[in-house]
């Protein structure tokens, strides 16, 4: 009887243990979120500005009918007034039919907000890295240009049934206070789409909002 009663005097103390820890290890991952919130909360640019506000964008998930193309726009705050933009292109297929005019292009264009500039360093394509082609652009790829603060992805015909992921890094470099800074002025994505596409009634070059634009406000500190 004594034997049974340590062994259950064990197993409570044991389960006690275990709960404590569990608690403990709630309020660790509490602390770090509340922590990390305080860090953008608090943060100091160039040694005089305090960021306000930095919000972003998470776009919803995509449902698409028979031939309809979409593009969805992330926009996340990463910090030092820096932005990280991911577009992603979706299609649906009609069998075999192609979706755009064969031998065209699919174009993203963001127009970025006033006060934001590309790091043109960090640009990734499905999670590789590449250069900006101004100058030459390969329909074989997709291509990323950038010219009067305006980005233009251009995505070949024969790509546009991948779900492309496009990784760009935006910074702000203007500083006024108690001004919202939006990421973006206009986002859109432009294509004509082929003849054997019936989800479109207008066979000529159409254009689509995308929605996805993030801010950041400033304080003096």
């Amino acid at each position: 009887m004594e034997r049974l009663l340590v062994k259950n005097n064990f197993c409570v103390s044991l389960n006690v243990l275990i709960r404590i820890l569990c608690i403990l290890g709630i309020v660790f991952i509490i602390s770090g979120i509340i922590l990390v919130a305080f860090s953008f909360k608090n943060e100091v640019l160039d040694d005089k500005y305090i960021v306000k506000t930095a919000a972003g964008y998470i776009s919803d998930d995509v449902k698409l009918s028979e031939g309809e193309l979409s593009v969805t726009k992330n926009t996340e705050y990463v910090g030092n007034g820096i932005y990280k933009v991911v577009y992603t292109n979706h299609a649906r297929a009609v069998g075999k039919k192609s979706l755009i005019e064969t031998g065209s292009s699919f174009f993203i264009t963001d127009m970025l907000g006033k006060g934001y500039e590309l790091i043109t360093e960090k640009i990734k394509i499905n999670d590789t890295e590449c250069k900006l082609n101004n100058d030459k652009f390969d329909k074989k790829k997709i291509g990323i240009s950038y010219d009067n603060n305006i980005i233009n992805i251009e995505i070949p015909d024969k790509l546009i049934l991948n779900k492309n992921k496009i990784e760009v890094y935006i910074k702000l470099v203007s500083r006024e206070v108690n001004k919202k800074y939006p990421t973006s002025q206009e986002t859109y994505f432009s294509f004509k789409p082929s003849s054997e596409n019936d989800f479109y009634n207008k066979k000529a070059v159409q254009s689509y909002m995308v929605e996805g634009y993030g801010y950041i406000e400033l304080d003096e500190r």
